[in-house]
């Protein structure tokens, strides 16, 4: 019983203490996305205005240091010419997880931070078509265990500018994402070598700090036993 009692104050100690430090929210971004193919096949970019947001949890213990970490769905993909007229598009739809470290610097509210980390993402759903009848018609993608990859995991990078204040964080991002799994498996009859992700995105965030909510909790509390 001892030690069960041991272990829910642990518990408590450190939910109340990571809380403090926490602030959590919602972001949204554009990329602008693509697929290195090896060998080289004349792809090109994506910048179709594809989703992507998701939630944002960022903590800071130090005054210069911290982590970020999301959970989002994007989509990303590349466009791939099928003759010199004609061009075939896929476009994927992940539910992605990056995490950062981050080295920042504040001034009166305003801050920069850098973002430095890796992300880890699942493909959810593909479709895929080409422009041939003048538009593109896409259509689902059907899936193959020995062909198609789903998981893809890589490092991302980027600088952010922002604003912190009693009601929230503002926060613009620039990002590049660097991937180093592959869409497509190379050891399948005519694959590409390799075929991982390229990824510029910027985006938006709001964030609040829970810690402010405590703060005004405890501020009646003192109020009261100064009163008394």
């Amino acid at each position: 019983m001892r030690f069960s009692k041991h272990i829910l104050i642990l518990l408590f100690l450190f939910l109340h203490w990571a809380l403090s430090q926490v602030h959590i929210g919602l972001r949204g971004g554009y990329s602008i996305s693509s697929v290195e193919f090896i060998p080289f096949q004349k792809e090109r970019s994506l910048f179709d205005r594809v989703f992507d947001g998701g939630l944002v949890v960022k903590h800071y213990d130090l005054e210069y240091f911290g982590f970020q970490g999301e959970i989002n769905l994007t989509q990303r993909g590349y466009r791939l010419p099928i003759d010199e007229e004609f061009l075939k598009k896929r476009i994927n739809t992940y539910i992605e997880a990056p995490i950062f470290m981050q080295v920042r610097f504040k001034q009166k509210g305003f801050f920069t931070h850098f973002n430095v980390g890796f992300y880890a993402s699942w493909l959810l759903k593909s479709i895929e078509g080409d422009n041939s009848s003048g538009s593109y018609q896409l259509e689902n993608y059907d899936f193959s265990l020995l062909k198609d990859n789903r998981v893809d995991y890589g490092l991302v990078g980027g600088l952010a500018l922002g604003y912190e204040s009693n009601w929230g964080t503002l926060q613009a991002e620039a990002r590049f994402f660097f991937g180093l799994g592959d869409l497509y498996y190379y050891n399948y009859e005519n694959n590409p070598i390799r075929s991982p992700a390229r990824v510029q995105n910027i985006s938006l965030a709001y964030l609040y700090n829970i810690s402010s909510i405590k703060k005004n909790k405890k501020k009646p509390i003192e109020e009261m036993i100064r009163f008394k």
